[in-house]
Parts: structure tokens; C-alpha cells; sequence
């Protein structure tokens, strides 16, 4: 089992609280992806509650796409996002999504429905999240289904060719 985290601006010892549950799931793996330049706050903080075993870092990737099909689980813990395409593209890899309640992700998915979202900040909701999604397989088929689906629907290559027809059309009408 493994969790994939976005970009992570500071991962402080209370959010790596959620990662004491870890020993009820032994095999359980949380891959951090990361700028080098900030690595050091979450590392020291893992170091210092005794998870560095379970935790694996990753420098900035730009394969983020490749990368979310390997996880089971993708937590964003992010206070604010305009067009979240991490999300996106985990969601398109058909990975489970953990993740604060913000503009971004409330638009592309629906807290319960598709995603499990809580309040910006909040860690205790975030760990209840994954939780929820490790200890429930069945329900987390059903959402990765529902997610995938509503993405397509939204943003699948033939609705945003259409979206892109309409705005050059509109630009034409004006001329």
C-alpha cells in the first residue's frame, strides 16, 4: 500500500501524526514528492517520530502523471489551488484522493462522492480520510470510478476540444 502526497509547501510534526497509524498497516509505504530546497522540514519531522522507515522522498518530478499510477492513495494537503492538474492526474490514473476541501478540488470532485476532502489545515480530518480509504476497499473501487468518470466528463479530450472550438468561434463572431 502506498500514499502519494503532492506538493508539499511544509509538513509539520502534527501532520506526520497521521503517519502513526502506519503501524496498524505494516506494508504501508508514504512517498513524499517535494522541492530539494524544502525537503529538510518534513524529513527531520519523520526522523523525530520514527517513521523514517515507511517514508521515501522525491525531489520535484515533472512524470507526476507516471507517478500517481503507482499509489493506492494521493493526499493534497493544500490551502489553496487554482487548477489543481496533480489531483487531475491522479484522478485519470484512477487513484483514490485524500485532500483539503479548497476551490480547485471542490470544483473537479465531490467531497464523499468521488473524493474525501476536509478543511485546509486540518490534519485530523486528512488522517480520518486516509483511514477511511485504507480500510474500505470496496466503496474506494466505487469512488475511483465515479472520480475518473466526472474528470472525463469535465475535462476528457473531446469536451475540452469543444470548449477550445467554442471560444476560437466566439473570438471569429467578434471580428
Amino acid at each position: 500500500m502506498s500514499i502519494r502526497s503532492g506538493f508539499l509547501r511544509i509538513l509539520s510534526e502534527r501532520e506526520c501524526l497521521i503517519l502513526e497509524r502506519a503501524n496498524v498497516y505494516p506494508d504501508i509505504e508514504l512517498r513524499i514528492i517535494v522541492d530539494d530546497e524544502i525537503r529538510g522540514m518534513p524529513e527531520a519531522a519523520v526522523q523525530e517520530i520514527g517513521l523514517k522507515h515507511i517514508v521515501k522522498y522525491y525531489g520535484a518530478r515533472t512524470d507526476t502523471s507516471m507517478q500517481s499510477a503507482l499509489f493506492d492513495i494521493f493526499t493534497f494537503p493544500s490551502l489553496w489551488e487554482y487548477m489543481p492538474i496533480v489531483p487531475m492526474e491522479a484522478i485519470a490514473a484512477r487513484v483514490l484522493i485524500a485532500a483539503s476541501k479548497i476551490d480547485g478540488i471542490s470544483g473537479l470532485a465531490r467531497d464523499g462522492i468521488e473524493v474525501l476532502l476536509g478543511p485546509p489545515k486540518d490534519t485530523d480530518a486528512l488522517q480520518n480520510a486516509i483511514l477511511k480509504l485504507l480500510r474500505n476497499s470496496e466503496i474506494g473501487i466505487k469512488r475511483r470510478e465515479r472520480s475518473f468518470s466526472r474528470v472525463k466528463e469535465m475535462f476528457g479530450v473531446e469536451v475540452m476540444a469543444k470548449k477550445i472550438e467554442l471560444i476560437y468561434s466566439r473570438l471569429l463572431d467578434r471580428s
